[in-house]
């Protein structure tokens, strides 16, 4: 049996485990972003542009987010237009 003032209970250690780790994944990302500010060159279809690499990466993540999610739904409706064709 454990004292009151023993120290933490079970939740309070998990809450500080989840700071601990916020902390970390917090620290990582700061420096992700500073080590990823330098200048590239991307290449479009018609056009090039410079932007710096954090920017590039960013728009990379939300535009393959943005495809993974609305991407599935369209597909689904071709395929069931393509069945109710047909029949």
């Amino acid at each position: 049996m454990s004292d009151p003032g023993d120290g933490l209970d079970e939740r309070q250690k998990r809450q500080l485990i989840r700071v601990g780790v916020l902390v970390v994944v917090a620290l990582l990302l700061v420096t992700f972003i500073f080590r990823n500010t330098r200048d590239v060159k991307v290449s479009f279809v018609f056009f090039t542009a410079t932007s710096s690499l954090i920017w590039v990466i960013v728009s990379s993540l939300i535009l393959g987010f943005l495809a993974g999610w609305l991407l599935p739904g369209q597909i689904k409706r071709y395929r069931a237009n393509r069945k109710t064709k047909r029949a």
